[in-house]
């Protein structure tokens, strides 16, 4: 387990820029920075979660420019592949309160619930938010109880019109709300 780290900017429990793979069951939780509350991946790192890991209860608290993105995990760049794993109960102040992405990520049965996106002006993406790259879910992912501030921003997903999203593919259950930003 990583628990209860606090960074001063970016990835409260792993800031990676190179490769990273958490496998086995591993708990990332507790954690906070500005960014990337509990994961940040770096342009060109490659990060890869599997094995019923669970990224859970992680915040991003920044109120900058490009801050308070990503409070389970924020990819600025990179490439992300989830496999097998739990994204919930996670806190951005701004966009994607699980998941932030400005580069690729490929998801695979892995549950997205119970996030928040909680500033009244930039609260999006309460469970991801694409901002940019390919966000692919491929099958088993389940989507659901996730929560934006922003009105029409995005319970579920929300996405900027830089970014690619295909998740409507039928084996995955998307309860929550799919949106275009509203704002961009």
């Amino acid at each position: 387990s990583i628990y209860a780290n606090e960074a001063v900017n970016q990835g409260g429990a792993i800031f990676n820029r190179g490769q990273a793979e958490i496998r086995e069951a591993t708990s990332i939780s507790s954690n906070t920075a500005k960014t990337g509350g509990g994961i940040y991946n770096s342009e060109g790192g490659q990060l890869v979660i599997n094995t019923a890991s669970q990224i859970f209860a992680n915040a991003a608290t920044g109120n900058g420019l490009l801050e308070g993105r990503g409070g389970g995990i924020a990819n600025f760049g990179g490439l992300v592949t989830i496999t097998d794993a739990y994204i919930g109960f996670n806190t951005s102040l701004n966009e994607g309160g699980g998941l932030y992405s400005e580069g690729n990520a490929w998801l695979t049965n892995v549950n997205i619930e119970q996030n928040q996106a909680t500033n009244a002006n930039r609260g999006k993406g309460g469970g991801i938010y694409v901002r940019s790259g390919f966000m692919i879910l491929i099958s088993g992912c389940r989507v659901a109880g996730n929560t934006a501030v922003v009105q029409n921003g995005g319970n579920g997903i929300c996405l900027h019109p830089a970014g690619f999203l295909d998740a409507l593919s039928p084996p995955n259950d998307i309860t929550d709300a799919i949106t275009n930003d509203p704002t961009p």
